[in-house]
Formats: structure tokens, C-alpha cells, sequence
């Protein structure tokens, strides 16, 4: 038989799911839950239930639906089942949406948004029960109804009866005698059942109604024996039986007397559901006992029954024992004829004294009494639910933990429970009938709000809030506060607020944050106590490793700086998890190169990855912008913390990065990954994405039972005394902590043995306008050339494969040198050729013998992971030439550069970083506005620089080296403008800029114009602040220097410019020093280089004068930087990266001036990882640099 149906209708999927689980663990036993996701769907369902005939007790609808609303569903649901009560669920209470329910649908309660599960599990309970309690009251009212109209229809029937047989007797008066004895005794029956009718309506009390039926039955047969059973649950079998509940007469003996099913006259009533007559008792072999029965002659049973089976207070369904009926409890309970479930046995008994048998009148008459008696229990039964449930929630509320406090529709207060007397001081004598407000909010601070929470209540809408309320002796508290509204059966009757003393919980919050603060305070601190000397450990090492020392002392020194280098990185994490814990992390947003960040993580890591054999690599899906905001030193952070684990603990195979991005529209919650993208419009705001970071490697993996560990502060994977891979267990912490921070989140995917993947994700806006690299259009040089490929590493191969193809080439990739072989000898053309190092069959360089014996005359280039050195002596000797080396992991820029230095017969067309407009300068500038003019900037190169462009505007400028002789000149003379480098040895811009406004007021100081290198968030505000009035980055743009100039104050009127511009400078190659040959292409920026020469007004000379003067700079700041490095001096560090990341930018030196701004900003966070390393890569990138510029000077 299948059960009836709860239908749960909401349309958004999560909510309705949520719910459908919630119900189904509470109901899902006796009801089958139903859901819909649409008004309409619901409908249908209905329609369905309905034409299957089976029934709905309870609708839950959400309000808010697209189509059809909430109420609008009930409504409708009310003229198709009216009887099924109906639950609103609604985000905020909806006033007209609820009163429209209510008087359409009949709307039984309605629940806000979010809800709480006790709460609506009690509300489908309550709901439920109403449904069938209703179901039974109308079943017996309409059972109640049919009787009375039987026994009319049979009064008239009988009366029929009687005036045939008058007529008959008249003509046989023997027989009329018993036919008038019969018809009256009849009349008695029906007189005195409907006497019974009218009385046992109105016992409500069990135990009263037991009395009162056997009383009555027994009045009907004329007998003073009887006896009723009903059916109970036995506690030590768990068994159904019969138990006796009163008797009378013979049968007053041995109440509580148990029968099992189909034992004696009873359990075989109760067995079958049909009545029972035994004539002769006394002899009768089947009877339970001879308790006096021999005083027992004619015996009838007949069954009580119930009229629905259904339990509605199970213990799975209610928080009491009680039950509507046990024997609605049996897995198969006994039925009658009709269905009905027998719940227990009503028997009467004719003693030897009596002359009277049960005959048919007897058995009918018993049986329409014992209906009118089931109905008439389950009247009392559930009068007693009642009551009990009413008790229950009264012993709820008094032996509650938490003050609960009910009030009526003036806000007196209507109950006041124990807690609530212990919490506030006030015994419920002092508390009832008191205004609640008064009483517990009477400070003026709280009073207001006090009532604001009542009038929200009162107007519909639950509270939750953290508050304070008043004892009786005046004190505070700090409660957490619930206010509902109370409606029964539509009608308002109050509210129920409950308080939480919440005093010692807040208290407890504060000590705690004050706990962690201080904890966090300390470790700062002691890292930064630690981290000083360490610094100088390491230094002093470094400096000792430079002295001549035997084997055995490099040894032992070797192994003093390592530790020391570990000890600082752990030391660092340490730091960077007291900033977490204290909240003190704070994240820059400043456009940065994401391919270069990605970039600079793998070389910090190449290394080590070159002496375990291990291959790096990465590739940067098409769709993902390269530039974009944020904070350049965490992402990289952690980049290298998780490639580190990557590398640690992985013995063989690869590390592949992985980046992908989709957009993310802020607008709504809908997220798409993104197609190609058109360049934005002009004025478009910046376009939000969703970065995807996966770093994989072919490690050890993590066992799914250690996976736990991660991510918990000082926990690893492997916690044992004798693990084998060191470290703190901070840094995943860190780093999963730091996306968070930018917006995403991290997680792991790892199979024991096979390897792990790591993925994080960033928030992040793309930076338009400022550059679509080279690296992914198609090039005249490099389009159509067939390029052969051979490296055993797929993910190698396909990165190849798909950059080449970006470029417009025809890849023919393959994993094995003899397949490659195999192709060239079938004369399949390549015009290059592009060779792993390290293959399992065949080294690349013994490849490219064979090649070089088949004499097609193609370049090759080598691809290792090995040192080049180390390949280029190899190559030297078996006599092989490659056109060039690569190193993994493979870079796009350098192997771009390398492509089109080999194909350097075309000019090569490159996407420009920043759409430059064509620089004119106005060599009458400084006629049409006359400025006295002061330079302060230390670095000579920049001098020089910068006073050649102002030259080339019209303007002759003095020169001072820093803050302290910008102020020494100002005292000599006055100047209208100082262009102001932020920093300067002894005094920088910023202090100097504070001294010249404390000196001199505005209206008669300089107008002050920053000038820096850094493109750090809040630096123009810190300009601002110091006192300086404008702004200018570095390299100088000159369309941004002449728009600061011209806005500075003067008194001199700039005229109309009266002669027409001088042309732009046309730079033929040699006039330019062939900026695009093939020696200086590949180190330095030709755009930046055009644009330099363009400035000095394609003078070669004075570009040969700035290069003299960057190569003669250059190596001393090299040198400081590097003694700095050495003895962890972190500011020392950033001034002389800063210095010479200025001019390597003048002179196009990206990736020196990326290196640059690497050191700068970890000499800023005071975070020096492998300084020394960094130093010397730096050393050697500037040799290829000076190369370039040297081979610049002389063309």
C-alpha cells in the first residue's frame, strides 16, 4: 500500500534538495516525499496523486518563484485537495503573500528563510497530525451521521414491519404475541443505542469512557457481566497482546489479564476482526481459563476497531512515547471485513441465572455499540495526545537552559520560565502581566531597540541578534536574543522571546582574540629578533666561502650556510603565519607580468630540478590575459611554495604548471570560462577573471588517509620522528590562506604513487591597453616554417607544438629520435629542428650527428635541462653544431628570440606592450613657458637622461645627487620646479619634499614633481601627503613630463605656438645603430630602444655617451647588491635593485629589469629568498646585456 505524500516545491534546486534530505530523514519512514520545482509542476503532481488516490497531508512552497508565486500555488492547491494543510516558506515575511494565503488557501504556518530544522521538523510534525487527527473527526462525524441515518431509515423500515405483521397477526394471533415482544425489545435497543450515541460523545477522559461503555453495553444486553480488552505493546517481548483494561460481574477479576492472538474468545475476535458467540462457555475447550467461568453460559466478543490506520505519534515521528493507537504499531495488524484495524475486544456474558442467548438482534446491536466505542476512544486518544503534548512542551519550556518568555498582544508577559527568572532576577509573580520591555531593557540605551525588536515581531518578521538586556539589580548582559511571533490557527496571540546569557561567551572571545593578538605579536617579533642574525650568519659564510679554504672547511662552511638558509625559511613562514593569525596581511594590487611571475618562480627552482633529473614546464592557456592586478610578490610566494613541494618530493618524471582563466561577471553569481576575447572598448572598466593555477607533478603522492593533514598549521603529510622530507608545515597554510585572500581558494588531487596536483585560484582584473604580447600572433619570419620536434616528454612535445603553431609554423613533433629519422630519410622537408637533450634511445646531441649526416642543412637547436655549458663542451667534442641552446623550463620569449634571430631575413612584426603614441618635442616649450628648473636624482645615467629631454624642450636644468643638495640649491636660488626622485642616498625625495614645505609655504615654495621608478599602490598618495604636487613614473614618458610641466604654476602666459612641429625624427638603420640586428634583439626591448633614441633626437652619439654611462654604473651597484645579498642586508637590497632597474628599463632591458624588481620587492617585504643565487643570475644576465650594448656601441 503506498504511503501518503509530503510535496516540497521550490525552484531553486540546492533549497529544495536541502529540504528533501531534512524531511526524508525525519518522514521519509511513513511518508514519500515529492518534489517540484515550479508552481505549475506541482499542480501536475497533485492531479497525478489525486487520479492514484493517494493522499497529500502537507504542501511546503516556497513564496519567490518565477511563474507562479507561492501563495498562488496554494491557492490553487486548495481547490484541488482543501483538506491538506499548507506551508509557506518565504525569505522575509511577506505580509500580503501570507495574509493572501491564509484567507485563500487556508494557509496552515508559514517559515522564514533560513529556517531551523527543529523548527520545521515540528512544524510538518504539528501539521501532519492535524491532517489526520481532522481526517479522523470527519470520519467519525460522517461515520456518526451514517448511523444515526441507518437507524432512522431502519425505524421506518421496522415500523413497515410491524404494520404488516399487525395485519398478519390479526390473522394468527399466536405469532403475534412474539412479533409485538420482538418489535418492542427492538425499539428498546435502538432507543437506549442512541441514548449511548449522545453520552459517549462527550467522554473525553479514557479511563472515564472505559467505565462508562461497559456500563452502557451492559445496560443494553441486560447483563451484569462484561469485560473490555485493548490491544497494548508487552515491554519485555515487545509483542502485541490483549490487555484486559476493567471488567465486571465474574470478569472484575484480574484486570491487567494478557491474551496472546487467537487465544480464548478475545483473541480470536481480535484475530479474525469478526464477532464471536460461544453458547455454552463453561464447556467450551478453547476458552483462556476457568477463572469462575463456570458461572459463564452464553459469551459474545466483539472487535473495537480503528478507523485509519496510520501512526501519527510514533516514536520516529514525535519526541513522546505515546502512541494513537499500539496497534497501529504491528508490521500486519488484524483487520475486519471492512478494513478496519482492530485495537481491541468488547465482550458481554449471560450467567446460568439469565434465560437470555445472544441471537442475531443481540450480536447486531453489540456491534453498532462497539463502532459508536472505537470512535469514542479514539476521541479519548487523542484528547490524551493532547494534553500529553501540551505537558511535554510545558516541561520543555520550564526545564529549558535558556530563558523563554511568552507575552500576549500588549506585550505583558504571559509566562516566564525558570531560566528566565534565574537570568533576569525576577520570580514570575514579579514578571507576569509586566510590559517585557520595562522589565528587561529599562536602560535608555536599550530601550529603543528593545521596542524596535517588538514591532518587527509584532508585524510578522522573526529577530535574531547578539544584544544586552537588564537584570533586576541594574547590570548588563549580553544576551543573544530570538523573537517569533505566536499564531494559532491564524490568530495572533503574542510572542515567544527567548534569551541566551551569552556574558561569558563574549567575555571568553575577547580573552581569546587578546590571546591570539599577543601570540602573534610574539612570534613577529621573535622572528624578527632571530631573523637579524641570521642574516648576518649567512653573510659572513657567504664572505668566508670566498676566502681560500681546504676541502674539508668548504665542507663544513657550505653545510653552516645551508642550514642557516633553511633556518631563514623557516623562520619566514613562522612570520608569515603570525601575519595570518593577527589578520596583518595586507595585499598590494599593481599590474604585473603574469607570465614573467610565473616565470621567475621556475628559475628559483631550476636548479634543484636540474640535479634530480626532473623536467619543468608550464603553459598559459591562449584566453588567459598576461597582464593583470594584484599582488606580484604573494602570487609568486605561492608559486615557489608549492613548486618547492613539488620538487622535494618528486624523484623522477615532471612538474608541469598549469594557468587557465574564465570571466567572471560581477554583476551576477553566473561564472562562464572565457571565450577569446575581443581587445576591450577604450573606456571599458577592467574585466574580472578567475585565475586556475594547477601545479602537477609525477611525485610520491598522498596517501587519501594522510590527506587530512593538509592545510593544518605545523602539520605534514609524514609526522613521524623519522620522516624523510623536512619542513614546518607552514607553507601550505600560507599559501592557502594567501588565495583566499585574493579571492579564490585551494584544494588537491593526489593518487598514492602516481603523483599530485595542487590547484588554486585568484580573482584578478586584466589590464587593457597595456599590451598584447608578440608571443601569440603570427609571424612573417616564422609563418609556413616546418619545425621538427623530438622529446620524449609529452607535455614538452605539446607545449612546443602549440606555441609553434601560434606563430603560424607547421610542427611535426615526435617522442622517438629514430621516428624522426625515419621521416627525414623518407625526404620529408623541415627548415628546423628543435632536440631534447635527454632521451631514453637516443641523447639529442648523437641525434643530431645523424641528422648532420644526412646532410640537409637545417639549424638545430638544443633543448636540456642540464647546465648549457655542460651540453655546448659535449656537443664541442662529437663535433656537432647546434644554431642555439634552451633551457627548460622552456620560455616563449626565448624561444621566440632564438626562432627569429635563425630567420632574421624578415623584419619581425611585433604587438607593441603600450599603444605609444608618436612622440613630438617642442623645442619652443621652454620660450612659450619659462621654468627655472632644479633635477635632484642619483643615478647618472638618469641625469643624463633627463636633461637631454628637458633640452630637447627648450629648459636647461640644474642637477643636484640628492634630497640634502636639492635643499642646499634651493637656498641659494629659487627654482619653479624640482623634479624629485623618491629615492636618494642620505635623503630621499619624500624627506627632503617635507623639508622644503616646512621651509618655504606653497604659494612661494617650488612646484615639487615625483619621479620613480616604483609602480607601487598608494605611492602617488604618498607623494601627495609629503607635499609634492604632481607625479611622473619611470622610464619618462615625454607626453607625461610635458603634461606635469605645463600644469605647474607660473606667471608667464604660455602663448600659441606660432611655428608648425618639427617633423619626427626618421631613423634610417644606420642612423639608428641597426636597433633591430640580430646580437641585441634578443637581450633588448627594440621598441624601448627606438623610443630612447627618439628622445635624444636620434643623436647616436649621446645614445653611446648613456650606454658608457649604464656599463661604467652598473657593476658597482652589482657589487653593492651583491654584498648586501650576502649579509641579508634586505634595504641594501632594494636600493640597489631600484637603482638599476631605472636605467635597465631606459635601455630596454626587460628581463634585468624584471630581475630587478624581484629583488626590490623582496628587499621591501624583507623576505631574501636564495639572495645569493638571485645576485648571481643577475650578474649574468647583465653580462648578456652589456654584450648587447657593447655590440650597440659599435655598429
Amino acid at each position: 500500500m503506498s504511503k501518503p505524500a509530503i510535496l516540497c516545491v521550490d525552484d531553486e534546486k540546492i533549497v529544495l534538495n536541502s529540504l528533501k534530505e531534512q524531511l526524508r530523514r525525519e518522514f521519509g519512514r511513513n511518508y514519500d516525499l515529492e518534489t517540484a520545482e515550479s508552481g505549475d509542476e506541482a499542480l501536475e503532481i497533485l492531479e497525478e496523486l489525486l487520479e492514484d488516490g493517494l493522499e497529500v497531508p502537507v504542501i511546503i512552497s516556497d513564496q519567490i518563484m518565477p511563474g507562479m508565486k507561492g501563495n498562488e500555488l496554494l491557492k490553487k492547491a486548495h481547490a484541488i485537495m482543501p483538506r491538506t494543510l499548507k506551508i509557506l516558506l518565504t525569505g522575509q515575511a511577506d505580509a500580503a503573500a501570507v495574509g493572501d494565503a491564509l484567507n485563500e488557501a487556508k494557509l496552515y504556518r508559514y517559515i522564514t528563510k533560513p529556517w531551523d530544522q527543529t523548527d520545521l521538523v515540528l512544524t510538518v510534525t504539528e501539521a501532519a497530525r492535524s491532517y489526520f487527527q481532522d481526517k479522523q473527526l470527519a470520519a467519525k462525524n460522517e461515520e456518526l451521521a451514517r448511523l444515526n441515518a441507518t437507524l432512522e431509515v431502519q425505524v421506518e423500515q421496522r415500523t413497515a414491519e410491524l404494520l404488516q405483521t399487525n395485519t398478519r397477526l390479526e390473522q394468527e394471533n399466536t405469532e403475534r404475541a412474539k412479533a409485538e415482544q420482538s418489535l418492542l425489545r427492538q425499539k428498546e435497543y435502538l432507543a437506549a443505542l442512541h441514548d449511548t450515541t449522545l453520552g459517549l460523545i462527550s467522554r473525553l477522559d479514557l479511563n472515564e469512557l472505559l467505565v462508562d461503555l461497559i456500563s452502557r453495553a451492559a445496560q443494553l444486553l441486560g447483563t451484569q457481566h462484561g469485560y473490555i480488552y485493548l490491544v497494548e505493546i508487552d515491554q519485555a517481548s515487545g509483542e502485541p497482546v490483549l490487555d484486559r483494561r476493567l471488567g465486571i460481574g465474574v470478569f472484575a477479576e484480574l484486570i491487567g489479564f494478557r491474551l496472546k492472538m487467537g487465544e480464548g474468545l478475545a483473541g480470536k475476535v481480535w484475530q479474525t476482526g469478526r464477532p464471536l458467540v460461544i453458547q455454552n462457555y463453561d464447556t467450551w475447550s478453547e476458552r483462556a481459563a476457568n477463572f469462575g467461568y463456570n458461572l459463564i453460559c452464553n459469551l459474545l466478543g466483539v472487535p473495537l476497531v480503528q478507523n485509519i490506520n496510520i501512526d501519527l505519534t510514533g516514536s520516529q515521528t514525535l519526541p513522546w512515547n505515546i502512541n494513537v493507537s499500539p496497534a497501529s504499531k504491528i508490521n500486519h495488524p488484524p483487520r475486519t471485513d471492512s478494513g478496519q484495524v482492530v485495537v481491541g475486544v468488547l465482550g458481554m456474558a449471560y450467567g446460568p441465572e439469565s434465560d437470555q442467548t445472544f441471537g442475531p438482534d443481540e450480536i447486531e446491536l453489540l456491534s453498532r455499540f462497539a463502532q459508536l466505542a472505537s470512535i469514542a476512544l479514539d476521541n479519548a486518544r487523542l484528547y490524551e495526545l493532547a494534553r500529553l503534548e501540551k505537558e511535554y512542551f510545558e516541561a520543555l519550556v520550564q526545564h529549558s537552559p535558556v530563558a523563554i518568555v511568552t507575552t500576549d498582544l500588549d506585550h505583558s508577559v504571559a509566562s516566564w520560565n525558570p531560566a528566565a527568572e534565574k537570568l533576569f532576577g525576577y520570580t514570575p509573580a514579579m514578571a507576569i502581566g509586566q510590559d517585557l520591555d520595562q522589565l528587561v531593557a529599562d536602560t535608555k540605551n536599550i530601550h529603543t531597540e528593545a521596542q524596535n525588536i517588538t514591532q518587527l515581531t509584532d508585524s510578522g518578521d522573526p529577530v535574531h541578534v547578539l544584544t544586552k538586556r537588564s537584570h533586576q539589580n541594574g547590570n548588563l548582559m549580553d544576551v543573544e536574543l530570538s523573537s517569533l511571533p505566536v499564531s494559532v490557527g491564524g490568530e495572533r496571540l503574542g510572542n515567544i522571546v527567548i534569551y541566551h546569557d551569552i556574558t561569558e561567551l563574549q567575555r571568553a572571545r575577547k580573552e581569546a582574540e587578546a590571546a591570539n593578538e599577543a601570540k602573534s605579536a610574539f612570534l613577529a617579533t621573535m622572528s624578527h629578533e632571530i631573523r637579524t642574525p641570521m642574516n648576518g650568519v649567512i653573510g659572513m659564510t657567504s664572505l668566508l666561502l670566498d676566502t681560500k679554504l681546504t676541502a674539508e672547511q668548504r665542507d663544513f662552511t657550505e653545510t653552516i650556510r645551508n642550514s642557516g638558509d633553511a633556518l631563514l625559511t623557516i623562520i619566514n613562514d613562522i612570520l608569515d603565519f603570525s601575519k595570518i593569525e593577527a589578520g596583518k596581511i595586507e595585499l598590494e594590487n599593481r599590474p604585473f607580468d603574469l607570465r614573467e611571475c610565473l616565470e621567475g618562480a621556475l628559475d628559483l627552482l631550476a636548479t634543484k630540478a636540474m640535479e634530480k633529473g626532473l623536467d619543468l614546464a608550464y603553459h598559459i592557456d591562449v584566453n588567459t590575459p598576461e597582464i593583470i592586478s594584484g599582488d606580484v610578490t604573494r602570487l609568486r610566494q605561492i608559486l615557489i611554495n608549492l613548486l618547492s613541494n613539488a620538487v622535494k618530493f618528486t624523484s623522477s618524471g615532471e612538474i608541469v604548471v598549469s594557468v587557465e582563466s574564465r570571466s567572471v561577471d560581477d554583476a551576477s553569481t553566473i561564472e562562464k570560462w572565457s571565450p577569446a576575447l575581443p581587445p576591450p572598448e577604450p573606456n571599458a572598466p577592467p574585466e574580472v577573471f578567475e585565475l586556475h593555477l594547477a601545479v602537477r607533478d609525477t611525485g610520491i603522492g598522498i596517501p587519501e588517509s594522510r590527506m587530512h593533514r593538509l592545510f593544518q598549521a605545523f602539520s605534514q603529510v609524514d609526522a613521524s620522528t623519522t620522516r624523510r622530507y623536512g619542513g614546518t608545515g607552514l607553507g601550505l597554510v600560507i599559501s592557502k590562506h594567501l588565495s583566499e585572500l585574493m579571492g579564490g581558494t585551494m584544494w588537491v588531487e593526489s593518487e598514492q604513487g602516481q603523483g599530485t596536483t595542487f590547484h588554486f585560484t585568484i580573482r584578478t582584473e586584466a589590464i587593457p591597453n597595456l599590451t598584447y604580447s608578440h608571443l601569440h600572433e603570427v609571424q612573417p619570419k616564422l609563418s609556413g616554417k616546418r619545425v621538427l620536434i623530438v622529446d620524449d616528454n609529452t607535455t614538452n612535445r605539446r607545449i612546443l607544438v602549440l606555441q609553434a603553431e601560434s606563430w603560424g609554423m607547421l610542427p611535426q613533433a615526435t617522442a622517438t629520435p629514430f621516428e624522426a629519422l625515419a621521416w627525414l630519410k623518407e625526404g620529408t622537408p623541415f627548415d628546423l629542428a628543435i632536440l631534447d637533450m635527454q632521451m631514453p634511445e637516443m641523447d639529442g646531441i648523437t641525434l643530431a650527428a645523424e641528422i648532420n649526416r644526412l646532410e640537409l642543412g637545417f639549424p638545430q637547436v638544443m633543448l636540456t635541462s642540464l647546465g648549457q655549458q655542460e651540453v655546448i663542451n659535449r656537443a664541442n667534442q662529437a663535433g656537432v653544431e647546434f644554431a642555439a641552446f634552451l633551457s627548460k623550463p622552456l620560455k616563449p620569449s626565448h624561444l621566440f628570440d632564438v626562432l627569429v634571430s635563425i630567420f632574421s631575413d624578415q623584419p619581425t612584426r611585433f604587438r607593441p606592450r603600450e599603444k605609444t603614441p608618436e612622440v613630438l618635442l617642442d623645442s619652443t616649450m621652454g620660450e612659450r613657458l619659462p621654468l627655472r628648473i632644479l633635477l635632484a636624482e642619483d643615478h647618472p645615467t638618469n641625469q643624463k637622461l633627463a636633461l637631454r629631454i628637458l633640452e630637447r624642450l627648450g629648459y636647461r636644468a640644474d642637477v643636484a645627487a640628492n634630497g640634502l643638495e636639492a635643499l642646499e640649491a634651493l637656498e641659494r636660488q629659487p627654482y619653479d620646479v624640482i623634479l624629485m626622485d623618491m629615492q636618494m642616498p642620505e635623503m630621499d625625495g619624500l624627506a627632503a619634499t617635507r623639508q622644503i614645505r616646512s621651509h618655504w609655504p606653497d604659494n612661494q615654495g617650488p612646484h615639487i614633481i615625483a619621479m620613480t621608478a616604483n609602480a607601487m599602490q598608494g605611492d602617488r598618495e604618498l607623494c601627495l601627503a609629503a607635499g609634492m604636487n604632481d607625479y611622473v613614473s619611470k622610464p619618462i614618458r615625454v607626453e607625461e613630463l610635458i603634461r606635469a610641466l605645463t600644469d605647474s604654476p607660473t606667471n608667464v602666459p604660455l602663448p600659441e605656438r606660432v611655428e608648425p612641429p618639427p617633423e619626427p625624427i626618421e631613423l634610417s638603420p644606420s642612423a639608428n645603430g641597426n636597433l633591430d640586428s640580430p646580437s641585441s634583439s634578443a637581450v633588448l626591448d627594440q621598441t624601448a630602444l627606438t623610443m630612447l633614441l627618439d628622445l635624444l633626437g636620434g643623436e647616436k652619439a649621446l645614445l653611446v655617451e648613456l650606454i658608457d654611462s649604464f656599463l661604467e654604473e652598473a657593476p658597482l651597484l652589482l657589487a653593492r647588491l651583491n654584498q648586501a645579498a650576502q649579509i641579508g642586508d634586505a634595504a641594501g637590497v632594494r636600493m640597489a635593485a631600484h637603482t638599476l632597474k631605472s636605467s635597465s628599463n631606459d635601455f630596454g632591458a626587460t628581463a634585468l629589469a624584471r630581475m630587478c624588481q624581484e629583488l626590490e620587492d623582496m628587499g621591501r617585504d624583507g623576505l631574501l629568498i636564495a639572495p645569493t643565487m638571485r645576485a648571481t643570475e643577475l650578474e649574468l644576465e647583465y653580462e648578456r646585456v652589456k654584450n648587447a650594448l657593447n655590440d650597440l656601441r659599435h655598429e
